[in-house]
């Protein structure tokens, strides 16, 4: 994987605006973020990991309440820019070699992460090693068999691309629709819900927050989606008056509408 990625920077990247969303709203983000853990385990004198925390936009904002928080990246130039906070350490790694003791964290934070990482297996296997006991992991990544995301996939804009895995996406997109891009490894390839859970399977619990996701979306919350495709989604259920009907339809079960509607997981596993 690139240390340095000077494309994600790029006003003139197809991205960037995908991109720069994610950064005005990191506030927002960070709330969301904040909510689902206090909802499912509290923060509050927690070790916290957040890998790839990219720019910092969630650590620096998240509800910190004495929390010790890693702020961890693969690119350092993204690090550098984040900001300093005495609670907050710095730490350029891979997190598929994390240099973290086994069982020190409390809390590990994925946010948008997994579909980047190539052989995300040894990521989610270093997650588990440092998670202490009964400590949680968030997760959100886009659904690959979401109908909105095979329509346009949120990363490349293309249709049918959320359903290539990762040899096909750098043989095909990056190849032909990215040429300046071709050497890239971190590139998104999308994980279906079922996928997810195989990856899982030595944590004692996955758990859904769709429920909250949905409702919290429908209030207006600015911290969920931020993508062009998802963000019409969003403007076309509104118009059509069905917001009601999805908050009735969704629930946290691995059942139709969160395998194939809902365009991003949000999940909480346990140790």
């Amino acid at each position: 994987m690139e240390i340095n990625n000077p494309y994600w920077n790029n006003p003139e990247h197809p991205n960037y605006n995908r991109w720069l969303n994610g950064r005005l709203n990191a506030k927002y983000r960070a709330e969301f973020v904040s909510a689902i853990i206090q909802n499912n385990t509290g923060l509050g004198n927690k070790t916290v990991l957040d890998i790839g925390s990219g720019l910092g936009g969630t650590v620096y904002n998240l509800d910190h309440s004495g929390n010790t928080v890693i702020s961890l990246d693969i690119a350092l130039d993204k690090l550098k820019k984040q900001d300093k906070a005495d609670n907050i350490s710095l730490m350029c790694a891979d997190g598929r070699k994390l240099p973290i003791m086994d069982s020190s964290i409390d809390i590990v934070i994925l946010q948008d992460v997994i579909e980047h990482v190539p052989d995300v297996k040894y990521l989610i296997s270093e997650v588990h090693r440092v998670l202490k006991n009964d400590g949680i992991v968030y997760i959100s990544s886009p659904n690959k068999l979401s109908v909105i995301n095979i329509f346009a996939d949120p990363h490349w804009g293309l249709p049918f691309v959320s359903l290539m895995n990762r040899n096909m996406i750098k043989s095909i997109v990056l190849k032909h629709f990215r040429k300046s891009e071709h050497n890239r490894d971190e590139f998104a390839a999308l994980l279906s819900l079922t996928e997810i859970i195989i990856l899982f399977d030595a944590f004692s619990s996955v758990s859904l927050q769709s429920k909250f996701a949905v409702s919290e979306l429908f209030k207006g919350n600015r911290g969920i989606i931020w993508t062009t495709s998802h963000l019409r989604w969003l403007k076309f259920i509104k118009f059509m008056r069905f917001d009601r009907l999805y908050i009735k339809w969704f629930d946290d079960k691995p059942g139709f509408m969160n395998k194939y509607i809902i365009p991003n997981f949000y999940i909480i596993t346990k140790k």
